[in-house]
């Protein structure tokens, strides 16, 4: 399955080449992958994990909500399984219409032919996400869909743990990377600068540092949708009053982060108790705060910080004169937090999701600059 999913479908040898950007700061290049995203990396091998493991009897439904990068990702990679399994689980992939790029909604839109399939909504992620929780949890809708059609519905999204177990993958292999260039000596610390809105690359980094990576800090980086920057400060996860806005780094306009739950429970020590008073509490009242000791435990393994649209266009114009590479939009915003926040005390890593034409030519401002080899 690992051959079948990383053998053939990536551009470069190494899958995840890593690069030097500036002083201390190295890139790891994940959007290699078939649909140009760091999405790839995940869902070339859960469709290959997902049609082995259940019973060849029942017929799936995946449901997918996403803000870009998820839906031609998860769209290529079942589209690409075995005819027989392509007959028993079908992909259905719903996005907000004004959310995503022109060239994303492009490589969305062209999968309607077969198991796969894409439709957009006029409304934004957060709506997409709620929606296709709320179908989970409707006993009639799955009952109705079991008993007439024999169907289970699934996801694909970071919510499903297959997502994140290859996640972890790259953040060793950067590590092991970073050794044989002797960067490192085997021991030595390093952050790690995570653009993010749903937490799934964060937490495939902190699971890869409970698994014995020496990563010190993870620095969490947001555009102007800084709930989760906010979060980490203050403790405080509040909904009330916020509206999603759109930016030029359309993977991060996420105000309610799934993975977060997670977290909490990675960082409370397994308190699935508290995980839960405070999820319902975010669902009844759009707010929940953590005790100040766990905020404090939370600060031991994060930093985070938020970025301006100005700053990040700044960012990638400012890079692409100095080194002549042009970062897409969401690893400037992850450049401009880090270059704010971090101490510089050990090497830092960039997790490079996208390749600048897969996400931000929406952005005249962002499409002026040279696009090289894309």
């Amino acid at each position: 399955m690992v051959c079948r999913a990383y053998g053939q479908n990536f551009a470069d040898q190494s899958v995840v080449p890593l690069k030097h950007l500036t002083d201390h700061q190295y890139l790891l290049e994940l959007f290699h992958g078939p649909t140009a995203s760091f999405k790839d990396l995940a869902l070339q091998l859960m469709p290959q994990l997902f049609a082995h493991c259940p019973p060849q009897m029942c017929n799936y439904l995946i449901l997918v909500a996403t803000s870009g990068d998820t839906g031609s990702a998860v769209l290529n990679g079942f589209r690409n399984l075995k005819d027989s399994d392509r007959e028993r689980i079908g992909v259905l992939v719903v996005f907000p219409e004004n959310g995503v790029s022109e060239i994303q909604k492009l490589q969305m839109t062209g999968f309607q032919e077969g198991n796969a399939k894409s439709i957009s909504v006029l409304s934004n992620f957060d709506f997409c996400q709620r929606s296709i929780k709320r179908m989970f949890g409707d006993s009639s809708l799955i009952g109705h869909l079991a008993v007439e059609y024999a169907t289970v519905l699934s996801t694909a999204n970071s919510i499903n743990w297959a997502r994140l177990l290859p996640q972890v993958v790259y953040h060793c292999s950067a590590y092991m990377d970073l050794l044989r260039n002797r960067t490192l000596t085997f021991g030595d610390p390093i952050d790690v600068c995570i653009p993010t809105g749903n937490f799934g690359n964060a937490m495939s980094a902190l699971y890869a540092k409970q698994m014995g990576i020496p990563i010190r800090k993870v620095i969490c980086a947001s555009n102007h949708n800084c709930i989760i920057s906010d979060f980490i400060a203050s403790g405080k996860y509040d909904l009330r009053n916020r509206k999603l806005q759109v930016s030029n780094s359309p993977a991060i306009d996420i105000l309610k982060s799934s993975n977060l739950e997670r977290f909490i429970h990675h960082a409370s020590g397994g308190d699935g108790s508290l995980v839960r008073d405070l999820c319902l509490n975010l669902e009844r009242e759009r707010i929940f705060k953590v005790s100040e000791t766990l905020r404090q435990k939370i600060n031991l393994e994060l930093q985070a910080g938020w970025c301006s649209e100005e700053d990040c266009l700044r960012a990638i114009q400012e890079v692409h004169t100095t080194t002549g590479f042009i970062m897409d939009t969401h690893t400037a915003v992850g450049k401009v937090v880090a270059d704010r926040i971090h101490d510089k005390t050990c090497d830092m890593l960039h997790c490079t999701p996208r390749e600048v034409c897969s996400g931000c030519l929406k952005s005249p401002s962002v499409s002026r600059y040279p696009t090289g080899s894309c």
